[in-house]
C-alpha cells in the first residue's frame, strides 16, 4: 500500500491543478488523517508559500469549526501537510450522491455562519468559501471548513483589476468585490457572498449563474442578478430565498453585516420549519450588527457625474454593428477630464467603470504622474500602465498569447524593440526583436512617439475597447501631454477612452494642460469634463448614517460638525471618521447594539484642521522604525517596491517588511498585489516582487513632510548611491532615473572628481534617452546638469565625454527650436574636435539639424564641408559644375553600371561616413542647390562604385534614377529605381529602405505602375518612414500619392481627401511643405466650392523663394495654373506655366508624374491662347510648345499607355482645332472621351466633353447641347462644383432653358453672365412650361401628333435623358411612347404590353398603378425599396421620376422617366411641372381617344360593308404575297451569307494554323462577317461587325466580303492602303445607298508565326501555351469603316508572335453582351476563361466549348444579336 512519509495512503478523495488529497492514516498508532500534498510539479515558490501560510493559519486559529493541522512536512521535493480527519466530505462530493432537505440545509448553513463569525472574530478573511472547501459529517452533522491557502489576516485588502486566470479563488462562488473590477475593498463580508453563492447550489441545485466563459461570469457577478431561487422551485420558502438573496446582494453594505445577524435568522427558520412545518416572513436582520468600523465605500451625490462617465464609455465600446446603424461618433475615442481638489474622489468615481468594462471585455490601466518625476521621466505614467496590461496578458492561455504576438508584431514591425525597452515584459509575447539600427538626429526622437501609439491601437478595438485612466495630470510632463495628443487626435483613433484627472486649483489657463486641451479641441478631438464638487450636508450625512448603520436624523449632528471640520472632501471626511474611532470618540455599545458618539466630547478635542496635519498626527502614532521607513518611501515615490525600499532602508526584506506591517494594518500603506502575505512564511524573498502604493496622495504627502528639509539633500544622496552600488552590478536601466534624479539634487555634496564624472555619464545616459523619446526638455536639464559637473578641463581630461555630451546637448536645443545656441555649440565643438573622422561627424550631424529646422542652404554647406575633409569638393559656378557633371553622369549611364552596383560588397566605416554626408549633400540640394543636384548625386553613386555599398547607398541609387528621369531617360531611370530598393533591403534597414521607396516610387517607377498601384506602393513607403520617425519622406509619400491621384483625373473627393491628409501630416510633423500643402488644399477646395481659408499665396511664395526653396514653389505654381485653366483663365494659366518651367526642369516636383499635369494644362493654355491671337509670331510659338509637349508625351506612352494616353490624344485634338482640322479634333477628343471614361479618369473626360462641346457649337451642330450637358455632369459627378457651375452661367441657354437650344456661345468670344438668380430662372422657367405644354397639349386632337408633342415637352423639362409614355387600355398597360434625348428619338402608338417589356423597371410601374402615387429616386440603384428591380440592377439606374396621369380618379395612364448621368437630376419643382403637365395631359388624352373612337365609328357607319370586305381580301392577298418574297429574299440573303464563309476544307489547308470559326444571326439577317484568305505564304484573316440587322446590314457584309478579297487579288498587303481602299468603297456605297449603317473590323496580317493586327474591333484575346492572357486593344488601330471618306490617318498596327500551342480568339459583341434571363451579360472575362480552361484542345474543341458555355449562359433567352466566333491555334 502506498505511503507518504510515515503516513499510510487508503484513498484518493480530490485531485486540483496543484495538489492530490488522500484519506490515510497515520503508521504508529493508526490515527486517521488527511494528506494535502503538493504536486511535484507545481512547485513554483508561491504555491509553496501558499502551503506553508495555511498550515501556519490554521495552527493559529485553533477553532472547532476549523479543521486542525497536524503537521507541515517536506516529502521528496515537495510539501504535504497533515491534517485533521473527523469522517466528513466536502459537500462538492455529498451534492453528487444526494439531495438535502431544507432542514439540513438550513442547519448546514447556520454552523457554516457560525464558523465564519468565529474565523472573523480571529481577523481572517477565508476568500474562497465554497462546497469543495466545506467538510460536513453526516452521521455526526458536523462541520469544518478548510483551505486557507489564499486567506488574508489583514482587515481590508485593495484588489486590482486582473486577468480571470490568476484570480484568487473559486470564480463560480467570488463575490463582486473580490473580482478586482467594483471600485470597492475586500472585507470579512466577501464570505458571504460566496456562502450565498453555496446555499444558493444546495437549495436550486444550480449555481446562480450558470456559465462557463469567465469573463461573462465577472460580468454576471458584478451586473446582473441571478433569479430567486423559490422561482426555481416552489418548495422553497421565500424567505429562506429572501436571505440568499442578501447573502447575494452586489455590495457589502448590502449583505449581512455579521455572522452572528444572518445565525439568527436562520435560527429562527429552522425553529419554524420544526415546530410549524412552514416558515412565514419575518424582517430580515433585525439583529444584524457589527462591531467592525467600516466606512461605507457608495457613491454619494456623484450620480450626473457617473451617468457622463457611462455614456462616455458606451459611445466608445460601441459594437461595430452600431458604428454601421448610426451616423454619429459611436466608436470614435474620446477624452473625459475629471477636475476637483485633492481628496475630493476624483480616482473612486472613475473606477465606477470596472463594471461596464467587463461587460464589453475590455481593459483599464492605470497611471499616475507624480510632482517633478514625471516632468524629467517623460511617458513613465503610460509605461508603468501598460506594464500592468502586459502582465495580465501573459496570464492568458497559449493561444491568446499567440493572437496578442500576431497582432503586435503586425502593429510594431521591425521596432518591436522600441517598445521592448520601454516596457521589457512585451518581449515574453513577441519574442526577441532585431536590434534598431541608429537614426539621423532629426528623425530618431519621434520613433518612440509613433511607435508606442500603433503599439495602443492594438489594445483598443471594438472587440476590446481600452481605458486609461491617468491621474494628476496638472504634472503631465510635456512629452506625455504631445502623445496624448496624438492619440486623440489621430483620425483612426477609435475604441480608447481617456480618462485624466487634474486638480483644478494647480491649473490655470496657460498651463501645458489646458493648452493641450485647447489645441486637441481644434483639430477635432472629443474632449468632455467632469468637476467635482465637496459633499454637502446630505451625503456626508448619508454616509455617516451608512456606516454607522444609524438613522440619517441621529446621526445628522455629527454630520453638521464633520462638515464644519472637513469642508466635505469626501478624504477628509473618511480619515476625520477614522481618527475619531481610533480615538475612541466612536464606540460599538454591545448593550445597545449601536454605535454611540459624544458630540461635545468630540467638539473639545483638539483635531488638526486639514488632512495633512492629520494624517502627520496618525503617522506619528505608529512605531519609529516604521515612520523613518515611511519617510523613505515618500522620497521614492507614491508606489514602491521593497526591494527598493530594504536596499535604502539598509535591512533585510523580511526585516523591512516588518517594520512597514503597521503601516499596512492602519491602512496608511496598500499592498499592490498578493504576494506580500507570503514573506513571512516564505522564508527567503528573492522571487517574490513585492510591492505598495500610499493609501492616498495625502499620505505620502505627510510622511513626505515629516523630513527636516536641511535633510532631504543627504537623503536623496544617500538613497541616489545606495541604488547606484545596487543596481550597477545588475544593470542601471530600470533604475537609472531615480538615481540621477537624486544624485543630481544632492550633486553639491559630491566632491569627488570621479563621482561628478561618473554622475555626468549618468546625465548623457538620461539626457540620450529622452532625446530618443523626442522629450527635449528633460533632455535639455539632464545635458545640461552633465555639462556643469564637467571639470573646466574637460576636452582634455574626459574628451570622449565631452565630445558626446556637447553633441547631444546640441542636438537637445535643436529639438526645442534654440538655433542660436545650437550654432555656438557646433563652433565649439569644431574647434574642439582633434580627428577629421569625428569632425565631419560633427558637420553629417549638424547638416541633419539644420535640414530638419527649414534650413536647407546652411545644411547643404555643412555637409559639404564634411566632404571637404575627405577631399570632396564641388565647384562654385554653374558652368564648372555643368563641365564636371555632364561626362560624369556619362560614365555612370553606361550599360555596366548597374551591373557593377548589384555585385558590390559593404563599404568600411570612413566610407560609410562619407556616405552619410553625400545623403544631406543631396536632400538639401534638392531643395535649394538645383544647379549642384546632378553633380552631387553623381558623385555619391561614383562613390559607391569606387568604395562599396553603405545603408545609405540605396538612397544615392534612387536620386540617381530621379535625375535620369528628369533627363528623360525614364527606361534606364526604372532599371536603377528597381536596383535601389533592391539594395536597400539588402541591409534590412526600414529606415533608410522607406527613403528609398519613396524616391524611387515617387519620382521613378510612377511611370511604370498604374497610378493607383504606385499610390499603394507609396501608401507602405509612407508607413515605413512614419513608423522609423522618417517624418520630412513620410510627408513626400502622401504628396507624392496627391500627385499621382491629381495625375489620375479622379474624383475631386478622392484627390482632396489625398491633399487633406497630406495638408494635416504637414501641419502635424513636417511644416516645411505646410505652405504648399496649403496653397494646393486651397485650390482643390476652391474647384470643390468648398469652404475654406483666406490665405496670402503670394506671402507663402515668397517665403519659400527667400530660402531657396523651390520645390515648394514649383508645386505650388503647378496647382495655381491647373485652377486658372480649368476656370477658363488661359492667360493667366500660362503666365504661371512659364513661371513654374525652368523650376520644373530643374528637378522641382515633389513628384516627377506632375510633369504630366503641367503639360497638359500647359498645352491647354498654349491651344486656347493660339486661337484668341492674331500675331502670328506668337502663334507659332504656341503651336510649338504644344507640339514639344506632344513630344513629351509621346514619349511616356512607351511607358504605361492606359496612365498617359488620354492626356496624348486631348493634346493631338488641341493640335487639330488650333490648325483647323475640325474632323481629326472631334476624331481625337472622342477617343480622348473614351479612354478616360474607360480609365475613370472622370474630369479629364469632363474637360474633353467641354471642348468637344465647344467645337460643335461654332457649327451650331445639334450635338454640342448634349456634350456641354454631359461635360456639365461630369464635373458635378466628379466633385467639381466651382467648374459646373462656370459652365452654366457661361451657357444660360443651355443649363437654364432660355432662348433657342440651337443659339451656342462661340467659346472664343467673352460673355457677359446675366446677375439674375438661378430662383428667377427655375420660376420663369415654370412659367414657361406650363404655358408651353398648355398651347401644345391644347392644340392637339390626333392622338399620335398629341403623344409626340407630350413626349418631347416632358423630356425638355424634366431633365431626363429617356421617358416612357404608359396608357391604361381597358385594365391593361401599354406603352404608347417612348423617347429619348441622345440620340433624339420619339416613337408613338407602339402599343407595348408592359408586362412583356424587360426595358422598364416593373415594380415601380406595379407599384405606381395600384397605389396612383408617384415615385422619385434619387438613386435608384442605392436606396429606396426597388434597388432589387432587374432593370433597375441591370443597368445601375441614377435618377427616376414616375407620376401617374389621373383623370377623375381614374388612371389614364403614367409617365416614367429616367436620368442616368447622375443622381439627384429629379428635383420637387420637375415633379410639380409634371404633375400640371399630367393633369393637362389627362384631358386631352381622354379627348384623343374620344375622337378616335368617334372616327372610326363614323367611317364604320358610312363605308359600304361589301366594298370593305373586298378590300381587305385584296389587302390580305396582296400581304400574303408581300410576306412571301420578302421571306423569300431574306431566305436568300441569310444563304448568301452562309455561302460566304469560308468552308471547312479551305480551312483545314493552312498548314501552320488550326482554325475554327462560327457564325450565327440572329432572328433577321445579321451583319456579322468574318472570312479567312491564304495567299502564298501569308494568310489574311478578317472579322466584323455591322450596326444592326436586316436585309441592309446582310448586304454590307457581303459587300465587305468582296471588297476585301478583291484588294487581296490585287496583292495590297500594306494594312493603311488596305483599310482605306475598303472604307472608301464601303462609304460610296452607303452614300449611295442613303444608309446610316456603319461596321467595325479589324485586318489579321498572318506569315511564320506573327500576327499583324490592324483595324478597330473588339478586343483580341491571346492564350498563351502556359495559361497566361493577353488582351490587345484595337481602338487606336483604325476607326469603323463607312462613317467617314478618309481613315488613312487613323490607322495603325500592332504586331504579335505566336508560338506552339498559343491560342487566338476573334469574336462579335454578340457573343460578350448575350444576356441570361436575369440581364447579366456573358462578358469578356467568361470568354477568356472558357477558351483558356480549353487551351490544350484543338480549335474546333476549343470553339465548341465556348459556344455551348455560351448556350448554357443564354438558355431560353431570346437572341437579340448575331454570334460570331473564330478561333485559331497555332501548330
Amino acid at each position: 500500500m502506498q505511503t507518504i512519509n510515515e503516513y499510510q495512503i487508503i484513498a484518493k478523495i480530490y485531485e486540483s491543478a496543484n495538489s492530490m488529497v488522500y484519506r490515510g492514516r497515520q503508521n504508529q498508532g493508526g490515527k486517521p488523517v488527511i494528506i494535502k500534498l503538493l504536486k511535484s510539479d507545481s512547485t513554483n515558490p508561491l504555491e509553496i508559500t501558499r502551503y506553508k501560510q495555511e498550515y501556519q493559519i490554521i495552527r493559529q486559529l485553533k477553532l472547532k469549526g476549523v479543521v486542525q493541522a497536524y503537521a507541515l512536512e517536506k516529502h521528496q521535493s515537495t510539501l504535504v501537510i497533515i491534517l485533521e480527519d473527523f469522517g466528513g466530505e466536502s459537500l462538492k462530493n455529498l451534492m453528487q450522491v444526494q439531495k438535502f432537505n431544507l432542514k439540513e440545509i438550513i442547519e448546514i448553513a447556520s454552523k457554516v455562519a457560525d464558523i465564519l463569525g468565529d474565523i472573523h472574530t480571529a481577523n481572517i478573511m477565508h476568500k474562497d468559501i465554497n462546497p469543495a472547501n466545506i467538510i460536513y459529517n453526516p452521521k455526526t452533522k458536523q462541520i469544518k471548513i478548510i483551505d486557507f491557502g489564499i486567506s488574508t489576516v489583514l482587515p481590508r485588502e485593495n484588489p486590482i483589476v486582473s486577468h480571470p486566470n490568476i484570480l484568487e479563488g473559486t470564480l463560480a462562488y467570488m463575490s463582486p468585490e473580490q473580482t478586482g473590477r467594483m471600485n470597492r475593498a475586500i472585507d470579512y463580508r466577501t464570505d458571504f457572498y460566496s456562502l450565498g453563492v453555496t446555499l444558493y447550489e444546495l437549495l436550486a441545485a444550480q449555481l446562480p449563474f450558470a456559465i462557463t466563459d469567465a469573463m461573462e461570469l465577472i460580468h454576471c457577478h458584478i451586473a446582473k442578478q441571478p433569479v430567486p431561487p423559490y422561482k426555481l422551485n416552489q418548495e422553497i420558502p421565500q424567505i429562506i430565498s429572501d436571505i440568499v438573496m442578501k447573502l447575494l446582494a452586489k455590495t457589502a453594505e448590502d449583505r449581512y453585516q455579521s455572522a452572528y445577524g444572518l445565525r439568527i435568522d436562520l435560527d429562527l427558520c429552522l425553529s419554524q420549519l420544526q415546530t410549524c412545518g412552514k416558515i412565514a416572513a419575518f424582517p430580515l436582520a433585525s439583529k444584524d450588527v457589527s462591531d467592525k468600523f467600516q466606512i461605507s465605500e457608495k457613491l454619494y451625490g456623484r450620480e450626473r457625474e457617473l451617468a457622463a462617465l457611462l455614456a462616455a464609455f458606451d459611445r466608445v465600446a460601441a459594437s461595430d454593428v452600431d458604428r454601421m446603424e448610426t451616423t454619429s461618433l459611436l466608436g470614435k475615442s474620446e477624452m473625459i477630464l475629471v477636475s476637483g481638489y485633492c481628496g475630493i474622489g476624483k480616482s473612486t468615481l472613475v473606477r465606477e467603470i470596472y463594471k461596464p468594462i467587463t461587460r464589453q471585455r475590455g481593459y483599464f490601466i492605470t497611471g499616475k504622474f507624480h510632482n517633478l518625476h514625471n516632468k524629467n521621466n517623460p511617458y513613465s505614467s503610460l509605461i508603468k500602465a501598460f506594464q500592468e496590461l502586459i502582465k495580465q496578458i501573459l496570464t492568458g492561455s497559449e493561444a491568446e498569447i499567440k493572437n496578442w504576438r500576431s497582432h503586435l508584431l503586425t502593429a510594431l514591425g521591425d521596432k518591436g524593440q522600441i517598445i521592448i525597452n520601454a516596457i521589457p515584459e512585451v518581449e515574453l509575447i513577441v519574442g526577441k526583436q532585431n536590434p534598431l539600427p541608429e537614426l539621423p538626429s532629426a528623425k530618431s526622437p519621434n520613433c518612440f512617439d509613433l511607435v508606442f501609439q500603433n503599439f495602443i491601437k492594438v489594445f483598443a478595438t471594438p472587440e476590446h475597447p481600452l481605458v486609461i485612466f491617468l491621474d494628476d495630470l496638472q504634472w503631465a510632463d510635456a512629452a506625455s501631454l504631445k502623445l496624448i495628443q496624438r492619440l486623440m487626435t489621430a483620425p483612426d483613433s477609435q475604441s480608447l477612452l481617456l480618462i485624466g484627472s487634474y486638480r483644478e486649483n494647480e491649473v490655470s489657463a496657460d498651463h501645458p494642460l489646458m493648452l493641450t486641451l485647447s489645441e486637441m479641441k481644434k483639430q477635432g478631438a472629443i474632449v468632455d469634463r467632469i468637476t467635482l464638487a465637496n459633499f454637502k450636508l446630505n451625503q456626508v450625512n448619508q454616509l455617516i448614517a451608512d456606516t454607522l448603520k444609524s438613522s440619517p436624523d441621529k446621526t445628522k449632528p455629527l454630520a453638521r460638525l464633520v462638515l464644519h471640520k472637513t469642508h466635505g472632501n469626501p478624504f477628509f471626511v473618511n480619515e476625520f471618521l477614522t481618527y475619531l474611532y481610533t480615538e475612541n470618540l466612536l464606540v460599538f455599545d454591545w448593550k445597545e447594539g449601536a454605535w454611540q458618539w459624544n458630540l461635545e466630547q468630540i467638539k473639545t478635542v483638539q483635531i488638526a484642521d486639514n488632512v495633512v496635519e492629520l494624517m502627520v498626527s496618525r503617522i506619528k502614532k505608529l512605531p519609529k522604525a516604521t515612520v523613518g521607513l515611511l519617510q523613505l518611501a515618500a522620497c521614492i515615490g507614491n508606489k514602491f517596491d521593497l526591494k527598493t525600499l530594504s536596499i535604502i532602508n539598509q535591512k533585510s526584506e523580511i526585516e523591512t517588511a516588518n517594520d512597514l506591517w503597521s503601516a499596512i494594518h492602519a491602512g496608511l500603506i496598500l499592498p499592490i498585489g498578493d504576494e506580500y502575505k507570503f514573506l513571512q512564511v516564505a522564508g527567503e524573498s528573492d522571487r517574490l516582487k513585492i510591492a505598495y502604493k500610499f493609501a492616498h496622495v495625502r499620505v505620502q504627502q505627510s510622511a513626505y513632510s515629516l523630513i527636516a528639509e536641511d535633510a532631504k539633500k543627504a537623503i536623496n544622496l544617500q538613497i541616489g548611491q545606495l541604488l547606484l552600488k545596487q543596481t550597477e552590478q545588475l544593470g542601471l536601466e530600470d533604475k537609472l532615473f531615480d538615481i540621477v534624479e537624486r544624485l543630481n539634487l544632492s550633486r553639491e555634496l559630491i566632491t569627488c572628481s570621479s563621482e561628478r564624472e561618473h554622475l555626468a555619464e549618468l546625465n548623457l545616459m538620461l539626457g540620450k534617452k529622452y532625446i530618443a523619446s523626442i522629450a527635449d526638455e528633460p533632455a535639455l536639464k539632464y545635458l545640461t546638469v552633465g555639462l556643469e559637473i564637467l571639470p573646466q578641463d574637460c576636452w582634455v581630461s574626459c574628451y570622449h565625454l565631452s565630445y558626446e555630451m556637447h553633441i547631444n546637448y546640441a542636438e537637445a536645443l535643436s529639438v526645442s527650436g534654440r538655433l542660436d545656441e545650437v550654432e555656438k555649440i557646433f563652433n565649439l565643438i569644431l574647434t574642439k574636435v582633434n580627428n577629421k573622422h569625428e569632425k565631419a561627424k560633427t558637420h553629417a550631424k549638424y547638416s541633419e539639424i539644420l535640414h530638419h529646422l527649414g534650413k536647407t542652404i546652411p545644411a547643404f554647406k555643412e555637409a559639404s564641408k564634411g566632404l571637404a575633409i575627405f577631399g570632396i569638393e564641388f565647384p562654385s559656378t554653374p558652368d564648372k559644375i555643368k563641365a564636371e557633371a555632364e561626362p560624369l553622369i556619362a560614365e555612370l549611364i553606361q550599360a555596366e553600371t548597374i551591373k557593377k552596383l548589384a555585385g558590390l560588397n559593404s563599404a568600411g566605416e570612413t566610407d560609410t561616413l562619407i556616405g552619410r554626408l553625400y545623403d544631406r549633400a543631396i536632400i538639401s540640394a534638392y531643395f535649394s542647390h538645383s544647379d549642384d543636384l546632378k553633380l552631387v548625386i553623381g558623385k555619391s553613386v561614383k562613390h559607391i562604385l569606387d568604395c562599396g555599398l553603405t545603408p545609405q547607398s540605396g538612397i544615392a541609387i534612387a536620386w540617381f534614377a530621379t535625375i535620369l528621369a528628369m533627363m528623360e531617360r525614364k527606361g534606364l531611370s526604372l532599371s536603377y529605381a528597381e536596383l535601389a530598393i533592391n539594395i536597400a533591403q539588402r541591409f534590412n534597414d526600414s529606415y533608410f529602405s522607406g527613403t528609398t521607396k519613396v524616391l524611387a516610387y515617387g519620382f521613378s517607377l510612377c511611370w511604370k505602375h498604374s497610378f493607383s498601384d504606385n499610390n499603394q506602393l507609396l501608401q507602405e513607403a509612407f508607413l515605413l518612414c512614419h513608423n522609423t520617425g522618417n517624418l520630412q519622406f513620410a510627408s513626400y509619400a502622401l504628396l507624392c500619392k496627391y500627385i499621382g491621384s491629381l495625375t489620375q483625373s479622379a474624383d475631386c473627393n478622392e484627390v482632396l481627401e489625398t491633399c487633406q491628409q497630406w495638408h494635416d501630416y504637414c501641419e502635424k510633423y513636417a511644416t516645411l511643405e505646410l505652405g504648399q500643402a496649403k496653397i494646393r488644399l486651397n485650390c482643390i477646395s476652391q474647384l470643390m466650392d468648398c469652404d475654406r481659408k483666406q490665405l496670402n499665396i503670394e506671402q507663402i511664395l515668397a517665403t519659400y523663394t527667400n530660402a531657396n526653396n523651390y520645390l515648394d514653389v514649383c508645386g505650388a505654381l503647378i496647382e495655381i495654373a491647373r485652377i486658372e485653366t480649368l476656370f477658363g483663365n488661359y492667360k493667366v494659366g500660362y503666365e504661371t506655366c512659364k513661371r513654374a518651367e525652368p523650376m520644373l526642369l530643374a528637378g522641382a516636383a515633389g513628384s516627377l508624374v506632375i510633369q504630366v499635369t503641367f503639360y497638359h494644362f500647359y498645352s491647354i493654355c498654349c491651344a486656347r491662347l493660339y486661337g484668341l491671337e492674331s500675331h502670328e509670331e506668337l502663334k507659332q510659338e504656341y503651336l510649338a510648345q504644344l507640339k514639344s509637349n506632344l513630344e513629351k508625351f509621346s514619349h511616356w506612352l512607351d511607358l504605361n499607355m492606359d496612365n498617359f494616353y488620354s492626356y496624348y490624344v486631348l493634346i493631338k485634338a488641341e493640335i487639330a482645332r488650333a490648325q483647323a482640322d475640325r474632323e481629326k479634333a472631334i476624331f481625337y477628343y472622342l477617343r480622348t472621351i473614351n479612354h478616360a471614361k474607360k480609365h475613370s479618369y472622370t474630369l479629364l473626360q469632363a474637360v474633353a466633353n467641354e471642348f468637344l462641346a465647344e467645337l460643335y457649337a461654332i457649327d451650331q451642330h445639334r450635338f454640342a447641347k448634349g456634350r456641354f450637358e454631359e461635360a456639365h455632369c461630369l464635373y458635378l459627378q466628379c466633385g467639381a462644383k466651382a467648374k459646373a457651375r462656370i459652365l452654366s452661367e457661361k451657357l444660360p441657354q443651355i443649363f437654364q432653358r432660355q432662348g433657342e437650344a440651337s443659339a451656342f456661345l462661340d467659346p472664343s468670344t467673352s460673355v457677359t453672365l446675366s446677375s439674375r438668380t438661378t430662383e428667377r430662372y427655375c420660376r420663369t422657367l415654370d412659367l414657361e412650361s406650363v404655358i408651353k405644354a398648355s398651347q401644345a397639349l391644347s392644340s392637339e386632337i390626333a392622338l399620335e401628333k398629341l403623344l409626340t408633342s407630350l413626349m418631347k415637352i416632358c423630356l425638355e423639362n424634366a431633365g431626363a435623358q429617356k421617358g416612357i409614355m404608359i396608357l391604361s387600355n381597358e385594365g391593361n398597360l401599354m406603352i404608347e411612347a417612348a423617347g429619348s434625348i441622345e440620340p433624339e428619338m420619339i416613337e408613338v402608338l407602339q402599343s407595348i404590353p408592359v408586362d412583356s417589356c424587360y426595358n422598364l423597371p416593373l415594380n415601380i410601374i406595379n407599384y405606381l398603378a395600384r397605389t396612383k402615387y408617384h415615385v422619385v429616386l434619387s438613386y435608384a440603384s442605392r436606396e429606396g425599396i426597388f434597388t432589387q428591380d432587374p432593370y433597375i440592377v441591370r443597368n445601375q439606374i441614377k435618377s427616376v421620376l414616375a407620376t401617374p396621369i389621373i383623370n377623375q380618379g381614374e388612371l389614364i395612364g403614367i409617365f416614367y422617366l429616367e436620368n442616368n448621368l447622375t443622381s439627384d437630376a429629379f428635383t420637387p419643382d420637375r415633379l410639380e411641372i409634371l404633375r400640371i403637365l399630367s393633369a393637362q395631359a389627362a384631358i386631352s388624352i381622354k379627348n384623343a381617344l374620344l375622337y378616335q373612337t368617334l372616327e372610326q365609328k363614323v367611317q364604320e357607319r358610312t363605308a359600304q360593308l361589301a366594298q370593305a370586305n373586298a378590300e381587305i381580301s385584296a389587302l390580305n392577298n396582296r400581304l400574303r404575297a408581300e410576306n412571301i418574297r420578302l421571306s423569300a429574299e431574306l431566305e436568300v440573303a441569310r444563304k448568301l451569307q452562309q455561302m460566304i464563309l469560308p468552308k471547312e476544307a479551305e480551312l483545314n489547308q493552312i498548314p501552320e494554323l488550326e482554325i475554327a470559326g462560327f457564325s450565327e444571326p440572329a432572328a433577321e439577317v445579321g451583319g456579322d462577317y468574318y472570312d479567312i484568305m491564304q495567299q502564298s505564304d501569308r494568310i489574311k484573316i478578317g472579322i466584323g461587325d455591322v450596326t444592326g440587322h436586316g436585309l441592309e446590314s446582310g448586304v454590307l457584309a457581303i459587300m465587305v466580303q468582296t471588297a476585301v478579297r478583291t484588294l487581296l487579288a490585287n496583292n495590297e498587303t500594306d494594312p493603311v492602303q488596305f483599310l482605306k481602299v475598303l472604307n472608301r468603297t464601303i462609304y460610296d456605297n452607303l452614300q449611295r445607298m442613303n444608309c446610316d449603317k456603319n461596321l467595325t473590323f479589324a485586318l489579321i496580317d498572318y506569315q511564320g508565326g506573327m500576327l499583324r493586327l490592324s483595324g478597330q474591333h473588339e478586343q483580341l484575346i491571346v492564350i498563351r501555351s502556359g495559361g497566361s492572357v493577353e488582351l490587345i486593344d484595337t481602338i487606336d488601330l483604325g476607326f469603323p469603316l463607312g462613317i467617314v471618306s478618309d481613315i488613312a490617318d487613323f490607322v495603325a498596327y500592332a504586331d504579335i508572335r505566336l508560338n506552339s500551342g498559343d491560342v487566338v480568339v476573334l469574336y462579335t459583341d454578340g457573343i460578350t453582351e448575350a444576356e441570361n434571363i436575369n440581364g447579366l451579360q456573358y462578358g469578356l472575362d467568361r470568354l477568356c476563361e472558357v477558351t483558356c480552361r480549353n487551351r490544350q484542345r484543338s480549335a474546333a474543341e476549343i470553339r465548341q466549348a465556348a459556344i455551348a458555355d455560351l448556350r448554357q449562359h443564354i438558355g431560353d433567352q431570346t437572341v437579340y444579336d448575331d454570334i460570331t466566333l473564330l478561333v485559331f491555334k497555332q501548330k
